[in-house]
């Protein structure tokens, strides 16, 4: 009997399999080895199909679900496993490569996001507009981009949710309705006005975006619950599809690019994305930070440092650093390999390369960018009077006298080209590309070299069990039955022991992680109360330096001595440093005085600065308790991983060691393997902010105000302070901090933080511990099931004629033989896609 199976090339599987791509390990990894390991995999997927609809249709080889039995392979089994290996061709394919984008406040994420798009996507606003992730995705002939929101209910529901709140109260819509930025979100939510599902243009795209971020801070102002867990999977965010400019004449085999945009570290609700953002970061094919080059060296703080720190981590290999703003660089600025050199050791503690830091503008890349996609498609550019960015574009491109050449296509072209290569994107833009192309080849390569090598040792167990099996009496099959079923149940003690195990594991975790918790927060409660004594001494600066000036300056320097002394105060006496005598005259005051704890303030800004300096010092305080338990969390992990392995994994292996060696007395070629104890992974999420600590009063004050009238206005150019004046009584708004407010937010707020963490520890341990648990012995039982299951159906395969069993028998082996080549080849494609992209390789060349 001659099996034919193809791969729809038309050659035989022994020709296809032999043709496997050798690739060299540690060679550089060029793109025409990816196309190679493509088709390569391709190939095989194809092969491992038609590998099993032939045994779908071979007579007898695949049946019917039995009741109570699990075979391998059955008739409805065979179509989903097809099914799955159809999918994985289908992501080789369409390689899909995400591109996470991430920046500090205002170093322009989304003008950099529109440079690479070529096409304004994301509004340029000077306030965060990211409320949720969104991805903005390469989608070839789409010139106008177009948002898809097909995930809508949960934000409808709560468009509902907030109209009752405002209903029932009036104060509260009366404090929301005072800011003016919320009328129209308001306005939508009386009328029961429901989000859309689709969002054609640019000016529409930007309304969603506005009116989401706005909706994030109408329900933090409400207190009601954003539902940000409904958007924390790729699939349920809301997607902007637009042709990428210089990607429209690449060819489609190259992949589908996306770029993820992630909500800034201030943005609000961020702190409930932190874990969603950490996975998509871990799983994306390159990630993009960008800097503000007019800030770097004052973003160099702690905050900063960690923040990048982090997603080196997480996305090792994969991480290119953007360092926008360079053309804002005056003579007396760091040059472009000073700036590498700086972000490289000095920012990210050699945590990332030189080579991977580019200074950019992004600016000058957007304008390049869209001016040559406007020609390309137009053949001119739209008229300046409507579209600001071509002003714009030509102020930067074409000089002063820009009206007189905007009409002239060859001239503009020129001069897009030269801002293109003036603003250094290129450069990054291919290295970045080519990495999240090379990474998302290797994901899906590894992806589908797995399905392949479980299933073809899956259909290699399953037809030698089987030919095996008409080889052999009933009465040796049903001995073997049985056997399995006592291993099965041996396997179910295990698990009984493991479990309570688990739950006396959870008592021990709960106990270290109470003590050492409880340490912890006295040690956070016991250093804010000199944060409030600072804020005090401030105030005092700030009435007697309006005494002297007429001006409403607030000095808040100190502050930042302050927390040096916090530290001081927390290190023994011989180590602390020395105050200056103009702090020791400070100190000889006292520090603060309980029966006035109402700090004035003449402006929202200075009140703010000083909320704003106790947040971040209170949150460094507790970003440091987070980062003490996470250690102490992993150890703990750790160790229980050590005992599964050791009181799980140790047990298991005998039952399957007893089991391949009693088969393979038997004539069974069977190589049961124990299921991958799955790792488990703990997110702490300790992180809590201070909001809405500034309250407006309202006091009698003499005051000077301008004049009305042209005279007055003429005055203010000048800034005169000696004639355009006139006295009056008027209620002036005056800021104030209550410390006993603060101070009572802050308690709570911590034990917030804490009793969230205990939550989070039983979320975080318990529940991923049972699920592994579960997943392993499920896997376990379901694998011993099959070859049960499989010599069930031999006994039932005896049943027939001798005549029907042999030619059963010679279709299992035929197929048979096609498996160990093809389990070969995918154990070595496998191997090739882990590495021809190691994690310290860094851009393409």
């Amino acid at each position: 009997m001659s099996l034919q199976i193809t791969s729809g090339t038309g050659d035989p599987p022994e020709a296809l399999i032999a043709s496997h791509v050798d690739l060299s390990q540690g060679s550089p990894m060029h793109e025409k080895n990816i196309e190679l390991l493509r088709d390569e995999a391709e190939r095989l997927l194809q092969v491992e199909i038609d590998l099993l609809n032939q045994m779908r249709t071979e007579p007898g080889v695949v049946t019917a679900e039995q009741t109570g039995e699990h075979q391998t392979f059955t008739r409805e089994s065979i179509a989903k496993d097809i099914e799955v290996l159809n999918g994985e061709l289908a992501k080789l394919k369409n390689l899909e490569m995400v591109l996470a984008v991430v920046g500090t406040m205002k170093a322009g994420k989304s003008t950099t996001i529109n440079a690479i798009v070529g096409t304004e996507v994301l509004p340029n606003r000077n306030r965060p507009m990211t409320a949720l992730p969104t991805l903005i995705r390469h989608t070839p002939g789409q010139l106008e981009p177009i948002l898809k929101f097909e995930n809508s209910g949960p934000i409808n529901d709560l468009m509902l949710t907030l109209g009752k709140a405002l209903k029932n109260g009036a104060g509260q819509k009366a404090f929301v309705t005072s800011n003016a930025d919320m009328a129209e979100l308001l306005t939508l939510i009386e009328k029961k006005v429901r989000f859309k599902e689709i969002y054609e243009g640019a000016e529409s795209i930007f309304w969603f975006l506005k009116t989401l971020n706005d909706l994030v801070r109408l329900s933090a102002d409400l207190d009601a619950e954003f539902p940000f867990a409904s958007y924390d999977e790729v699939h349920e965010m809301p997607v902007i599809e637009v042709q990428f400019a210089h990607l429209g004449d690449v060819q489609h085999s190259v992949g589908r690019l996306t770029l993820l945009d992630t909500p800034g570290p201030n943005e609000s609700g961020q702190e409930h994305l932190r874990a969603m953002l950490t996975e998509q970061l871990q799983k994306a094919s390159a990630v993009l930070a960008v800097l503000d080059f007019t800030q770097l060296k004052s973003d160099a703080d702690e905050q900063v440092r960690q923040e990048l720190k982090d997603i080196a981590n997480v996305a090792q290999g994969r991480l290119f650093t953007l360092v926008n703003k360079f053309d804002q660089r005056d003579r007396h600025g760091d040059n472009a390999e000073q700036v590498k050199s700086f972000v490289a050791d000095t920012l990210m503690e050699g945590l990332l390369k030189p080579s991977d830091v580019f200074p950019v503008s992004s600016r000058w890349g957007y304008l390049a960018n869209r001016a040559k996609h406007e020609i390309a498609l137009r053949k001119t550019l739209p008229d300046h009077n409507t579209h600001p960015w071509v002003v714009d574009f030509a102020e930067e491109a074409l000089g002063r006298r820009w009206e007189s050449k905007l009409g002239d296509e060859e001239e503009v072209i020129s001069a897009a080209n030269s801002l293109w290569q003036d603003s250094l994107f290129a450069s990054p833009l291919k290295n970045v590309i080519q990495t999240a192309h090379a990474s998302a080849a290797s994901y899906a390569l590894d992806s589908a070299a797995s399905k392949l090598i479980n299933l073809a040792e899956a259909a290699g167990t399953f037809l030698g069990v089987r030919k095996t099996a008409l080889e052999k009496s009933a009465k040796a099959l049903m001995a073997q039955i049985t056997s399995l079923k006592s291993d099965i149940d041996k396997i179910e003690t295990i698990r009984s022991q493991t479990e309570e195990d688990a739950k006396e594991t959870l008592y021990g975790i709960d106990q270290q992680t109470k003590a050492m918790f409880s340490k912890i927060k006295s040690e956070t409660e016991a250093a804010i109360d000199f944060y409030f004594k600072e804020g005090k001494r401030i105030e005092g600066e700030q009435a007697e330096a309006r005494q002297k000036e007429l001006t409403n300056t607030v000095s808040l320097g100190g502050f930042l001595g302050g927390l040096i002394g916090a530290m001081n105060a927390r290190l023994p006496a011989d180590q602390r440093t020395l105050p200056s005598a103009s702090r020791r005259k400070v100190d000889q005051e006292p520090d603060f005085d309980p029966q006035s704890p109402i700090m004035k303030f003449d402006s929202a800004k200075d009140a703010g600065e000083l909320v704003s300096k106790i947040q971040r010092a209170i949150g460094k305080e507790m970003s440091s308790a987070e980062q003490v338990m996470v250690l102490a969390m992993q150890k703990i992990l750790t160790e229980f991983e050590k005992n599964f392995a050791m009181n799980v994994i140790l047990k298991a292996q005998q039952i399957t060691d007893g089991l391949n060696h009693r088969m393979a007395v038997d004539g069974f070629s069977v190589a049961v393997k124990i299921p991958d104890a799955s790792s488990l992974t703990l997110n702490l999420n300790a992180v809590d902010t201070l909001t809405n600590m500034v309250s407006q009063q309202e006091k009698q004050v003499t005051r000077y105000r301008r004049s009305s009238g042209a005279w007055g206005t003429v005055c203010s150019w000048f800034n005169s302070s000696d004639w355009g004046w006139d006295e009056y009584k008027a209620t002036e708004q005056y800021f104030e901090v209550n410390i006993n407010e603060i101070k009572a937010k802050i308690s709570q707020s911590i034990s917030n933080v804490f009793r969230g963490l205990d939550d989070t520890i039983a979320k975080s341990i318990e529940a991923p511990l049972n699920v592994t648990v579960d997943s392993f012995f499920a896997e376990f039982i379901k694998t011993v099931e099959h070859i049960r299951g499989d010599l069930l159906q031999g006994i039932r395969d005896q049943e027939s004629s001798k005549t029907e069993q042999e030619e059963l028998k010679q279709r299992l082996t035929g197929l048979t033989r096609f498996v160990p080549a093809l389990l070969a080849d995918s154990m070595e494609l496998k191997d090739d896609a882990k590495h021809m992209y190691p994690t310290d390789a860094g851009a393409l060349v």
